[in-house]
């Protein structure tokens, strides 16, 4: 598990997969020019499992720090949102530019 310390002094933890691919995304969130809305799930200090939203913007400011684990305590997960994660990062790394529309010569319409 990790703590995720986001921008004016709000923690949380979550799982490694998790605070990583956030990380991962946030970075180049700030590299793109990009913004999006994530909601995490989180371990609260009571032992209690929520979800925390952030609002990711170039000037996010995030860290990470490993937590020592936890005896009978599952790290707080959601593997869509790491895929979703890692997905959007790779995207926003390797952009691919739209396909042009294939047009037949028979289709258009000529007047000579």
């Amino acid at each position: 598990m990790q703590s995720v310390y986001f921008c004016a002094g709000n923690t949380f933890a979550t799982g490694d997969r998790l605070a990583t691919a956030l990380l991962q995304y946030a970075s180049v969130l700030a590299r793109t020019n990009g913004f999006d809305v994530v909601d995490v799930p989180t371990r609260r200090a009571d032992g209690s499992t929520g979800r925390t939203s952030l609002v990711l913007t170039p000037s996010s400011q995030i860290a990470t720090e490993a937590l020592p684990p936890t005896a009978g305590e599952d790290d707080p997960a959601d593997e869509e949102l790491v895929e979703r994660l890692r997905t959007e990062t790779q995207l926003r790394l390797n952009p691919r530019s739209p396909q042009p529309e294939r047009v037949l010569v028979t289709d258009m319409d000529f007047d000579f």
